[in-house]
């Protein structure tokens, strides 16, 4: 026969190996483990006392006065049930509460972080993560994709949509376009001089734009060009256009090949024309390389520069003369301009 005191220490043995399984339990949750504990701890345990201080009976599960219960799902118990510890009640573990993971609390539901509601994170909102705000992909601000931040100017200098060979009158401005060239024998260029007027088929759309064209130029080729400010008649002469308040010229071209676009000032202009320029009249320009399409163009005044081969001059935007498009030499060019103006 079993002694009394023995068939009691057996009873308290086996409450003790269930207090410890269910301590356990406890310890598995406190460490972030999935694995909890099937059975109902309170009948085990009513006071939770095997769990440690701060633990009571809930629902028939010893819970943590400060944490709350395990919800499904979930591996630390923030009582709010929805499968994720960070207690935001979003279903995702950044804890902000927006229902995404990347922790940035902007309510976009992206994982980039940078609020905008795109997978890209460059925070413009788009996918093309440029951060310019179009879909290009090619950082410029437009949704053209040709990446050259197409410019509307501000002051048109000539648009030839009135069909004439003047500038557009404005500002002080007034001016007639020209053709030029080394003269070569059996050379040739269209239009002639005296009918240097615009043709149909213009850029983007509109109706006309300059158009030159020529071959057999031996010495140092030809071009197009429009002054600025010359009254024209027996007074002919260019004089001072100032340009200062602008950033440069911006135009759209087609052609054939290179053209070298060039702004005149005071300095680079010869005497003959009203300039100060005694010889080699070397013109602040830059290239464009022309294709069959029609393209946009930026002359910057801080990026022109002469070629290196005439008199040096210093860049003054307060004289400036004209704008001339010159090929070289043996080039057969065909090219045209339009939309032009100061941005």
């Amino acid at each position: 026969m079993t002694d009394m005191h023995d068939d009691n220490a057996i009873r308290r043995s086996f409450r003790l190996g269930l207090l410890g399984l269910a301590g356990l339990g406890a310890a598995l949750v406190g460490n972030g483990c999935s694995a909890l504990l099937s059975f109902e701890q309170c009948m085990i345990d009513s006071d939770c006392s095997g769990f440690g201080d701060g633990y009571s009976c809930e629902d028939g599960r010893c819970v943590s006065d400060s944490q709350g219960s395990v919800g499904e799902g979930e591996t630390v118990g923030d009582g709010d049930g929805d499968g994720d510890p960070s207690g935001d009640g979003d279903g995702d573990l950044s804890g902000d509460g927006d229902g995404d993971l990347s922790g940035d609390g902007d309510g976009d539901g992206d994982l980039s972080g940078d609020g905008d509601g795109d997978l890209s994170g460059d925070g413009d909102g788009d996918l093309s993560g440029d951060g310019d705000g179009d879909l290009s992909g090619d950082g410029d601000g437009d949704p053209t994709g040709d990446g050259d931040g197409d410019i509307v100017p501000v002051d048109m200098i000539d648009d030839f949509e009135d069909g004439n060979g003047a500038l557009i009158p404005a500002d002080g401005r007034q001016g007639f376009w020209y053709v030029f060239n080394d003269g070569s024998v059996g050379s040739s260029q269209t239009p002639a001089a005296d009918m240097v007027l615009p043709e149909l088929g213009g850029a983007s759309g509109t109706n006309r734009a300059m158009h030159t064209n020529g071959t057999g130029f031996t010495e140092w080729g030809a071009g197009l060009g429009i002054d600025f400010k010359n009254m024209g008649g027996n007074n002919a002469m260019k004089m001072a256009y100032d340009a200062s308040g602008y950033t440069g010229i911006v135009l759209m071209a087609k052609g054939n090949g290179p053209v070298r676009a060039s702004v005149q000032i005071e300095a680079t202009t010869p005497e003959g024309e009203g300039g100060t320029c005694v010889s080699d009249c070397d013109l602040h320009g830059m290239l464009l390389n022309l294709t069959e399409q029609w393209q946009q163009f930026v002359l910057p005044f801080d990026q022109l520069n002469q070629e290196g081969w005439g008199t040096p001059a210093a860049w003054d935007a307060m004289t400036t003369t004209g704008l001339q498009f010159r090929v070289n030499a043996n080039v057969d060019f065909d090219f045209w301009v339009d939309e032009i103006g100061f941005y």
